[in-house]
């Protein structure tokens, strides 16, 4: 589902606010990786994500706005004949879209 920029900031926002662990896929023309830990600072201009443990020397991670992108959600309810499966390892989810062709996508993990 296509959202605004403005849509997925209050997404970011929420996960920043409640410290909800997020897992971030990014994929590059030449890299790629995961990440989990949980949103630290969430502007129109950037996102920061910490390790769960808050210690930036384990972890720290900026993705910019700066570039031309699109943003989409993602939720697990639509995964139709997967969706228990996707329900186990994800809540919901944030899917931006570069110019460029990179792809991150955070999702923030279900509660135990």
């Amino acid at each position: 589902m296509n959202a605004s920029g403005e849509e997925a900031l209050s997404i970011f926002k929420k996960w920043e606010e409640e410290k909800s662990p997020v897992r971030l896929i990014f994929k590059a023309l030449s890299a790629g990786g995961i990440f989990t830990g949980r949103v630290f600072r969430a502007t129109p201009a950037e996102v920061v994500m910490v390790s769960l443990d808050d210690d930036p020397t384990s972890g720290l991670v900026s993705v910019s706005f700066i570039l031309p992108h699109s943003f989409s959600f993602i939720d697990p309810r639509d995964g139709g004949k997967d969706r228990e499966l996707l329900e186990s390892e994800m809540a919901f989810g944030v899917v931006v879209l570069f110019a460029s062709g990179e792809r991150c996508t955070w999702y923030e993990l279900p509660s135990a």
